[in-house]
């Protein structure tokens, strides 16, 4: 690192990506199951482009924005499936989906902290 907050980024990134996604989705997989687990991977890009913008390291677009609303129209496809499986296994536990989203949030915290980083 050249310097404290170059020092500071790469705590944060261990923090979040490795330490807190990981610890994270795996409590969200204790509580829940890995099919309802699985709905929520996909978020991944959609989180990590609207931080990017949000945080004005990435320049907005409507490219982007075409982008955006085709993963969050995956991710609805998705969830719509997951409701029919909550349906017929009752698995509804708050608190899981809570590790869940938080989990690929904090992964995705980690590749907006690498491009910081990066300049």
């Amino acid at each position: 690192p050249q310097n404290r907050t170059d020092l500071l980024l790469i705590i944060g990134m261990g923090l979040t990506g490795m330490f807190g996604g990981q610890t994270l989705y795996i409590l969200g997989l204790d509580l829940l199951n890995p099919d309802i687990a699985a709905v929520y991977q996909p978020l991944g890009p959609v989180i990590t482009s609207t931080l990017a913008v949000a945080l004005r390291l990435e320049t907005f677009s409507v490219p982007k924005l075409l982008g955006l609303i085709l993963g969050v129209g995956g991710v609805c496809v998705l969830i719509q499936v997951w409701t029919l499986t909550k349906l017929v296994s009752g698995s509804n536990n708050i608190l899981g989906h809570g590790f869940l989203l938080s989990g690929v949030v904090s992964q995705q915290l980690l590749i907006i902290f690498q491009k910081y980083l990066k300049g």
